[in-house]
C-alpha cells in the first residue's frame, strides 16, 4: 500500500511540474515575442518544452487511470511513454546548455543587424525600440554603437524642451563631437525626442553641448542576463521530468487487473500447510503477487 501511494505521489508531482513546465514556457513567448527573431534559438526552445510539458501532462493522467484502475496494458503503454519523456527532458537540458553558450555571439550578432536596418526598415525599429524600452537600454553594447549609423534623415523641425538632468562622463562627451541621433527608446523621457521633417522620432544625444536623457547602457548583456535565468529554470524543471519518469516506470510495470489481485490475495490468505500441500495444483500459474495486494 505505501508503494501504491508512493507511486500516486510521484505521479500527482509530474502533473504538477509539467503544469509549471507550460506556463513558464508559455510566458516566455509571450513575453519575447515581439523581438522573437533575436532570440530564435531559444523561442524554438520554448516551443519544444511545451510540448514536453503536454507529454507530461499524458503521462501523469494516464498513468494516474492506470494505477487507480488496475489497468495492466495501459501501464506499460505509459511506461514507455515515461521513458520518452525522460529522454526528451534531458535532450532539452543539452539545447539549453548549447543554446545559453552560443546565445552572446547570437544575440549580439542579430541585434547588430537589426540596427544597420533601423533606418530603412520599419520591423527592425519596431523590434529595436521594443527591446530598448523593455530592458532600458541603448545599443549593442553602448549607446555609443549608433554614433556609426546616419539615423538622421532631414533636418529637424519641431521638438520639444531637451531635459539635462542627467550627466554623462567627460569620456562619453568627448566621443560625441558631434550630436548623434539615437533611437526615440534610448531617452528616458518623452520630453526628449526629437521630431525631423519626415516625422520620424529620435533621442539626439546632446543638444547646444548638454548632455540629453538617455540610457548609456548596452542591451546585448542585459538579454543575455536574463536568458540565463530563463535557462536555469528550465534545467530545473526538466530534470524533475528527467528523474520522475525513472521512479514510476517500476510501478507502473507492476500493476496487474484486479480479477488477478483477488485471486493472488485470496491465495496468499490460505493457511501456510495448504499452501505448500497445493502449490503446484494451485499457484503453479500465478503472478507475482503485485505491491498494493498487500494490506498495510
Amino acid at each position: 500500500m505505501e508503494k501504491f501511494l508512493f507511486g500516486v505521489i510521484i505521479l500527482v508531482l509530474i502533473l504538477i511540474v509539467s503544469v509549471i513546465q507550460l506556463t513558464a514556457n508559455g510566458i516566455m513567448i509571450v513575453k519575447y515575442h515581439h523581438y522573437e527573431e533575436v532570440l530564435r534559438l531559444h523561442i524554438d526552445l520554448y516551443i519544444y518544452n511545451i510540448a514536453i510539458g503536454c507529454i507530461g501532462i499524458l503521462v501523469s493522467g494516464s498513468g494516474l487511470f492506470a494505477v487507480l484502475g488496475c489497468h495492466r496494458i495501459l501501464g506499460r503503454i505509459v511506461a514507455a511513454i515515461s521513458f520518452s519523456l525522460a529522454i526528451f527532458a534531458i535532450i532539452s537540458i543539452v539545447l539549453a546548455l548549447i543554446f545559453q553558450a552560443k546565445s552572446p555571439t547570437y544575440t549580439s550578432v542579430r541585434f547588430r543587424n537589426y540596427m544597420n536596418q533601423y533606418k530603412d526598415n520599419q520591423s527592425a525599429r519596431h523590434i529595436i525600440n521594443y527591446i530598448q524600452t523593455k530592458h532600458e537600454c541603448c545599443g549593442e553594447n553602448s549607446w555609443l554603437d549608433w554614433s556609426s549609423l546616419d539615423l538622421k534623415t532631414g533636418d529637424t523641425g519641431n521638438y520639444n524642451t531637451i531635459s539635462t538632468n542627467e550627466n554623462h562622463t567627460n569620456s562619453e562627451r568627448s566621443h560625441n563631437l558631434h550630436d548623434v541621433y539615437l533611437p526615440p527608446s534610448c531617452c528616458t523621457t518623452e520630453s526628449s525626442v526629437l521630431i525631423d521633417t519626415s516625422s520620424n522620432l529620435y533621442c539626439p544625444s546632446h543638444f547646444h553641448n548638454l548632455a540629453n536623457n538617455y540610457y548609456s547602457g548596452g542591451c546585448s548583456k542585459k538579454i543575455i542576463r536574463t536568458i540565463i535565468l530563463y535557462t536555469i529554470v528550465i534545467i530545473i524543471i526538466n530534470t524533475f521530468l528527467f528523474i520522475f519518469p525513472f521512479i514510476i516506470i517500476p510501478t507502473l510495470l507492476q500493476i496487474y487487473p484486479n480479477y488477478l489481485r483477488r485471486k493472488t490475495v485470496v491465495i496468499h490468505q490460505l493457511p501456510q500447510d495448504f499452501l505448500w500441500y497445493s502449490h503446484g495444483m494451485l499457484d503453479h500459474n500465478l503472478p507475482p503477487v503485485p505491491w498494493f495486494a498487500y494490506q498495510s
